[in-house]
């Protein structure tokens, strides 16, 4: 494993929820790939690749929905076959089922949409009501939260080094 992606056991023992928790992990994997993008396949095992797109889905979710997800460019990363599957193997099925049921109309938004302003992103949310319902599908579980931090700390040596 990459040497920057090392904890401290007293840093994740710390850590008040499950955000906090997967949060201290996401940041070590956002700063190795702002510093070598080039090597993303390099640095990043399979585990580690589910929970780096799996932040990015909760954080967009939770900032702005399913569509700005969509406008932002993630949707070939987030709505497929493996992300659904390792969510699933993950114990974070509710998610996973959500993902795979609105796959083909968030496939269809992200080859249609204008994606070149802020605009376009507002009116989208007026084009496509139902992504609101998706939205909210999203936060009756809390986007599988406690599912995620479940797996990834009973094989956390899958996920980072701790020290």
């Amino acid at each position: 494993m990459h040497e920057k992606l090392t904890v401290e056991k007293n840093v994740l023992e710390k850590a008040g929820d499950d955000f906090e928790y997967l949060g201290i992990i996401l940041d070590k994997y956002n700063a190795l790939w702002k510093s070598e993008p080039q090597k993303f396949a390099e640095n990043f095992n399979d585990n580690q690749i589910t929970l780096f797109f799996y932040g990015i889905l909760y954080n967009e979710v939770q900032n702005g929905g399913f569509l700005q997800l969509i406008f932002n460019g993630y949707a070939p990363y987030i709505f497929s076959k493996e992300m659904v599957g390792e969510l699933k193997k993950w114990g974070c099925t509710q998610t996973a089922e959500l993902i795979a049921s609105i796959t083909p109309v968030a496939l269809q938004v992200a080859n249609e949409a204008d994606k070149t302003s802020l605009e376009s992103l507002s009116n989208s949310y007026a084009k496509y009501p139902e992504f609101e319902d998706y939205d909210n599908a999203f936060g009756e579980n809390d986007g599988g939260l406690n599912e995620v931090k479940k797996y990834v700390s009973a094989n956390l040596s899958d996920f980072i080094t701790v020290k």
